[in-house]
């Protein structure tokens, strides 16, 4: 199953952390029914941290992972590294399937059966764009698009 997973890519990890369990228990309610939604998702992991001493604990030893202010985070490592951060004191918690998934993919990426099955079930429009990287005159245009459709997402 691992070797599955390996090829399949797209690895997604979520961990949120709580620090007060009584003030977020909506949030957590939440986030335990978004993760039972996405199971379909073996590229996925969430986990919940709710210990008050292990969140002050990794506050303290891995800072980056926290925001400036407050204790409580959910943090997304996307499959090439890039980490988000989301303010669960300040966002809806109705949106966090929709968080999730918009943020396990680049918005310009190779479409292939993952990257398909993230970007449907956060309801994204998919544009198609087909390159040709074999041919050099093509991969020169290939490059040159992919570059301007990054330069242009992010107005979107």
């Amino acid at each position: 199953m691992d070797e599955f997973v390996g090829r399949a890519g797209f690895n997604t990890r979520v961990v949120a952390f709580f620090y007060d369990k009584k003030e977020y228990a909506d949030e957590i309610k939440m986030l335990r029914d978004s993760a039972r939604h996405l199971t379909n998702r073996f590229n996925l992991r969430i986990g919940i941290v709710t210990d008050q001493r292990l969140v002050t604990k990794m506050r303290k030893e891995h800072a980056d992972l926290f925001l400036e202010v407050g204790m409580s985070v959910m943090v997304l490592r996307r499959y090439d590294g890039t980490l988000f951060k989301l303010n669960v004191a300040d966002s809806q918690p109705s949106k966090y399937v929709w968080w999730i998934a918009v943020h396990s993919t680049k918005p310009i990426d190779k479409l292939d059966a993952a990257s398909y099955q993230i970007t449907e079930s956060a309801r994204m429009p998919i544009i198609t764009v087909f390159c040709d990287f074999k041919d050099p005159i093509a991969a020169e245009k290939s490059t040159n698009l992919l570059k301007l459709l990054e330069e242009v997402t992010v107005g979107f």
